[in-house]
């Protein structure tokens, strides 16, 4: 006997979706409130995108939306309130160099500075808590 013990209509992966199929509309989703020129770019590239870079720069755009802030010309807040982390914010900004080459990001090197001077001063006061009183 050839072929499958199922018709073609009934077979197991019939209509199955595959994970690349999955994860360009999971992407899309991601990147809807993106301007389309990113979105399309990030979505040519998709196999080179960085893990949460869909996300982050997804977030990064509704919250310029809510804030009502030009996409051209985003602040520092719109940057910390997209990326509560400091590994986040390096792939917002690594993301938005490449996919969006027109939108300043001065606001997002702000905020990077914000979190090296964080780190710091977190590194400082492990340090002096390890020399204890003296």
């Amino acid at each position: 006997m050839t072929g499958s013990a199922f018709p073609p209509s009934r077979h197991p992966t019939a209509g199955a979706v595959s994970i690349s199929e999955r994860r360009s509309g999971r992407l899309a989703a991601q990147l809807a409130p993106a301007p389309a020129p990113v979105r399309d770019r990030m979505l040519a590239d998709a196999a080179n995108l960085k893990s949460g870079a869909a996300a982050v720069v997804g977030r990064f755009f509704a919250i310029l939306r809510s804030r009502g802030e030009p996409n051209g010309q985003p602040t520092r807040i719109s940057f910390d309130l997209a990326a509560t982390s400091e590994p986040t914010l390096q792939n917002l900004l690594t993301a938005l160099e490449r996919y969006a080459p027109d939108l300043c990001l001065s606001g997002g090197r702000e905020a990077r500075v914000a979190w090296y001077a964080a780190r710091a001063a977190k590194s400082s006061a492990r340090s002096a808590r390890r020399k204890g009183p003296g």
